[in-house]
């Protein structure tokens, strides 16, 4: 079957690789697989990653479990066509009767872009930026440099993936990432393994096509009686009233999910905003208007950047050409149940290669697509800020923050997620009541662009807007007096206000030890009886052989004696992000600490860039 390509691509010339296997015969790869089981080298086996229907991520440690597996993810495909077909939705011709059942197979090559020189060259210049003009100026300079880099390393290494009977292939831009589709009677385990074996190879991600299904927000427009419903969240309603922040000149992107409703961008919320479509012909929903309306209340003079997704790739190329700050993501993918190495780590990936902030709703429950509660991806990127939902609850004789009771937050391996959590039910001006944390994400994103428009270098660092938000979230009613990180809710609700007082505390910079041992420590004077709180996020990229080890280990902690033990710590070892909280009892000195417990996995990067924040201390007595 001809083979497609999405971009054109120049000649490649087929290098040689030490690994490449000479056949692809069951004799081949009965050699090859013993080989492998007798050195222990499960790590080959490690890199191909299973994402099949509803089902926990299966790694594969062993030649048995890569042929169970394969044949599962062909049984899907098969299944899903079936399906299809019976509902009369297949179509006749070759090319897209063959699309129903096809396996989506993401290859992700080894690169060296976080070690080059001219990536940390590009990392040590966003604290000079001055002007947006300055931000403008830096993107498209780094985006230059990534493209030219992403492209020839692709161009190299694709025939390394040339086992694969693919027909179609996808380069998916600025990253090494690499889409491919294949037909069920094609997937064979012979050639995966031939794929993995190769050392520029870092994964393989599988998961059905017609599988991927996103999934939106519930909407409503009923209010029960008795309740009420927030125009914008606490905090909120001073920093916007006042004006003194509007977002003027950043550029916000909305990431947007194609569903069968109908909207305009002529809706008064939207009719004198700054708006760019990817594609013209691009349906308007009514969700990506009152998403976008949501953003455009809190930020009204930002430029909007709208895509809507009309295939199975999913990534941010389109934002980073058009150099957008900050984007938006109200869907999920509710199709597999775990962080996915092939849609989460392209995230991760390309936030940390171009400094871009990306929020993301948590998801909804339901009962058919997403019955255990769980994350929806891309909401499981670590890089990513992750959205949960709240309510205004009537409990106690009062009404308090509490979680929604629809809002996602499962993670299956203990991740710290969601990041934080806004409004679930919300009245959107001149929309009326909508609920889902399709409309918790953008409240997050409008004040992420409020911060980048205060101060430029928050437009290219999306660890500070992290730690910035977390620092200046607030326990919720759900939190225990002693509970610092909640399950449903994050680190806490949004607050804007807090959020600015963070804004002006902080400590960045990078770290490359290889050793254990305090990398921070900051000197602070506190008040008695006044909350002090802080926060710190790093970027990560994802590296699958080392599972979650490619987490450099990172304890945040407050100290109000340095001679002494901690009064507070924040120390999970499977996130990208510590929040402490400390009240003290006397006036004066405290230190906030920042730890590292294991080396940073130099096996992709160079440095670790992280920032600091704190709410409740001054830098003099």
């Amino acid at each position: 079957m001809k083979r497609i390509l999405s971009f054109v691509i120049c000649i490649v010339l087929l290098l040689p690789w030490g690994n490449s296997l000479t056949e692809t015969g069951s004799d081949e790869f009965e050699r090859i697989a013993t080989y492998l089981d007798a050195v222990t080298q499960d790590t080959v086996y490690n890199k191909i990653h299973f994402y099949n229907e509803n089902s926990d991520h299966e790694m594969i440690d062993s030649k048995q479990e890569l042929q169970e597996a394969t044949e599962a993810m062909i049984v899907t495909a098969e299944r899903y066509n079936a399906m299809a077909m019976d509902a009369e939705s297949a179509l006749t011709d070759e090319e897209d009767s063959t699309s129903a059942e096809e396996i989506c197979i993401t290859v992700q090559f080894d690169s060296d872009y976080f070690k080059t020189d001219e990536f940390i060259a590009f990392s040590e210049e966003r604290n000079s930026v001055r002007s947006i003009e300055d931000v403008r100026d830096f993107r498209r300079r780094l985006n230059d440099y990534s493209k030219e880099y992403h492209a020839e390393l692709v161009r190299q290494k694709l025939p390394l993936a040339s086992g694969l009977d693919y027909y179609k292939a996808e380069i998916v831009g600025y990253a090494p990432f690499v889409n491919f589709s294949v037909l069920p009677e094609n997937l064979t385990a012979e050639a995966l393994l031939e794929v993995a074996c190769s050392e520029d190879v870092l994964n393989i991600s599988l998961s059905c096509a017609s599988q991927i299904v996103m999934e939106t927000a519930e909407v409503s427009t009923a209010a029960a009686e008795g309740d009420i419903f927030p125009t914008v969240l606490n905090g909120m309603s001073q920093t916007m009233i006042d004006g003194i922040h509007t977002g003027e000149g950043v550029r916000i992107g909305v990431y947007e999910a194609n569903e069968n409703t109908t909207g305009s961008l002529s809706h008064v919320n939207l009719a004198d905003k700054d708006i760019t479509m990817k594609d013209s012909s691009d349906p308007i929903t009514s969700h990506l208007v009152s998403v976008t309306s949501v953003i455009a209340t809190i930020a009204p003079d930002a430029e909007y950047y709208i895509d809507v997704i009309n295939d199975k790739t999913i990534t941010l190329e389109w934002f980073l050409d058009e150099v957008c700050d900050v984007v938006n993501c109200s869907f999920g993918n509710s199709g597999y149940l775990t962080y996915d190495y092939g849609r989460d780590g392209l995230f991760d990936y390309q936030i940390l290669a171009h400094y871009i902030s990306v929020v993301v709703s948590a998801g909804n429950y339901n009962a058919t697509m997403n019955p255990q509660s769980r994350i929806t991806s891309p909401g499981y990127a670590y890089n990513a800020i992750t959205v949960g939902g709240v309510d205004l609850t009537y409990v106690n004789s009062a009404y308090r923050w509490m979680h929604a009771e629809r809002a996602c937050y499962v993670t299956p391996n203990q991740q710290s997620k969601p990041n934080l959590s806004a409004a679930y039910t919300l009245n959107i001006p001149n929309i009326g009541v909508k609920t889902g944390t399709s409309f918790s994400a953008p409240q997050v994103t409008g004040a992420i662009a409020l911060l980048q428009g205060w101060d430029y270098i928050y437009s290219l660092s999306p660890e500070r807007a992290l730690a910035v938000v977390v620092t200046g979230a607030e326990k919720t009613y759900d939190f225990s007096a002693s509970e610092n990180f909640n399950d449903k809710i994050g680190w806490g609700i949004l607050n804007m206000d807090r959020m600015f007082e963070v804004g002006a505390n902080y400590v960045d910079g990078s770290n490359n030890n290889d050793y254990t041992g305090n990398i921070v420590t900051k000197q602070v004077y506190v008040t008695a009886g006044k909350e002090l709180q802080a926060g710190l996020c790093w970027l990560i990229t994802a590296d699958p052989e080392k599972e979650e080890k490619y987490i450099t280990d990172y304890d945040l902690k407050i100290y109000s004696n340095l001679y002494g033990q901690p009064v507070a710590t924040s120390s999970s070892s499977d996130s990208n992000t510590e929040v402490v909280r400390y009240t003290p009892q006397f006036s004066g000195s405290c230190w906030i600490v920042v730890t590292q417990n294991d080396p940073i996995n130099d096996d992709l990067i160079k440095y670790d860039y992280y920032s600091l924040s704190y709410l409740g201390a001054s830098e003099t007595p």
